[in-house]
């Protein structure tokens, strides 16, 4: 009775031990329908409790952890007002600064801007002045051009001969593809020819080339006008432009966008390069025009001796392939009439090798027969001795006529392989003596080297007359 009262009273006081082996086994959790910060979390110590009219254990923090929570709440509350305060203070001098800094760094860049639209057009109008020179430099160099083409194309008639006759040369073949006399005077005369050429073609190339420079340098005065007249229009729209022009706007991130390629001294030297550039070409175009007119005449003379000891040598070669080809046929005739004879040789060959296969025949079919015998009549008398010694002769003659045919046919095949050489030759040299005959003297023989007939080159009487 006396249990059962302390027992009580202890519930009425609203104190209720846990029993040693619950608290001692069920593990320790937080409660997660408390709502605590995470720091708290971290630095208090969680404890857990039995709860009797729930029937379980929960987790609950100190009254220290709670009061220790409260005063870390009211710290950091003062800290951060006093923190926005500063920062107030702070704002206020950065905007007045800042408002100072952005007035006068407008104000200088756009002085900036001005300056260097005058700089722009100053160096516009130098180029443009530039351009003009070298486009009535382009003029007179383009008809000094087509003087000394004009003056070239006046030697292209006997070049053209005579390169013509070598190709025509070419179309030898077999032997005749020979480096002769002839081939080394008509090489000659195309190398007389072409010195009398080389110096024209050096200059008109070399005026090709100046024309090609001054249009590059002309180019990129003419390319640099049309960037600084565009840079001129944007930056004398960037220098009007004021805070409270129509316009304006933001461009987020422009800043950071960096696509120049040069600074203010490579800007500078760059234009002055351009117009040095063309000042330089120009004046050598100037020097190259004094040299067109004056290298023709000399070679004439050297032409034409050149020409008439082509002549003098082609005349020597067609005599002297007419008599090889004469000396070819004869021989031709010799090997056709040997061939004849060989023929009728092989011909005889084979029919002995026939007729000597019949007689093995008989005697094959002799000891057919003979082998037909029965029993003791199966002897090797002296008729199947005389018979196997007979097919034996007549083998061995047989393989003695075979190898006579075939060295015959060898022969032969020898033979007909020199005729076809020989014709072939005979062949060569007639084409030879048809190009050198018909395509080579009838081509040149239409060369005007008489002055009488008209004159080699574009030349004075008086020149032509010492040809």
């Amino acid at each position: 009775m006396s249990m059962n009262c302390s027992v009580e009273s202890r519930y009425c006081h609203g104190v209720i031990p846990a029993p040693p082996d619950l608290s001692t086994l069920i593990p320790c959790r937080p409660d997660m329908s408390t709502r605590l910060c995470p720091s708290d979390v971290k630095n208090f110590c969680v404890r857990n409790y039995y709860n009797m009219a729930k029937g379980g254990v929960y987790s609950r923090y100190t009254e220290g952890d709670w009061d220790t929570s409260n005063r870390n709440y009211f710290y950091l509350a003062d800290k951060e007002r006093s923190s926005a305060e500063r920062l107030r203070a702070d704002t206020w001098q950065l905007v007045v600064g800042a408002e100072d800094r952005t007035r006068n760094r407008q104000a200088n860049n756009t002085k900036k801007l001005g300056d260097r639209t005058h700089d722009i057009s100053f160096w516009k109008g130098e180029l443009l002045a530039e351009i003009s020179r070298m486009e009535t430099e382009q003029i007179n160099l383009q008809e000094h051009r087509r003087v000394a083409e004009k003056a070239l194309a006046d030697t292209q008639v006997p070049l053209a001969l005579s390169e013509e006759s070598l190709l025509q040369r070419e179309k030898r073949t077999g032997i005749d593809q020979v480096h002769d006399e002839v081939e080394r005077l008509l090489s000659k005369e195309i190398l007389t020819i072409r010195k009398c050429q080389d110096v024209m073609k050096k200059m008109i190339e070399r005026m090709k080339i100046q024309q090609q420079l001054n249009r590059a340098a002309l180019h990129l005065c003419d390319q640099d006008v049309q960037d600084k007249h565009h840079a001129q229009g944007l930056d004398d729209r960037a220098h009007q432009l004021r805070n409270s022009s129509y316009g304006i706007g933001l461009q987020h991130g422009i800043e950071t966008i960096d696509n120049t390629i040069s600074d203010q001294e490579s800007w500078l030297r760059a234009t002055k390069d351009n117009i040095e550039r063309c000042q330089r070409e120009r004046e050598c175009s100037e020097r190259v025009r004094g040299k067109v007119d004056s290298y023709l005449r000399a070679c004439a003379n050297e032409l034409c001796a050149a020409f008439n000891a082509v002549n003098v040598a082609l005349a020597a070669k067609i005599s002297e392939t007419t008599a090889l080809k004469d000396k070819l046929q004869e021989h031709l005739q010799k090997i056709s009439n040997e061939i004849r004879d060989m023929e009728r040789n092989i011909a005889l060959l084979r029919k002995s090798i026939v007729d000597k296969e019949r007689y093995l025949k008989v005697v094959h079919s002799r000891l057919n027969q003979m082998n037909l015998r029965r029993n003791m009549e199966l002897c090797h008398d002296d008729p199947m001795r005389g018979l196997v010694c007979e097919v034996g002769e007549i083998r061995h003659t047989i393989v003695i006529l075979k190898d006579s045919l075939q060295e015959a046919e060898c022969a032969m095949c020898r033979l007909i392989k020199t005729r076809s050489i020989l014709q072939n030759q005979i062949a060569v040299k007639e084409n030879s003596l048809q190009v050198d005959s018909r395509c080579l003297v009838g081509r040149r023989r239409s060369m005007a080297m008489d002055p009488d007939i008209g004159p080699l080159f574009n030349l004075d009487p008086c020149n032509q007359q010492r040809c």
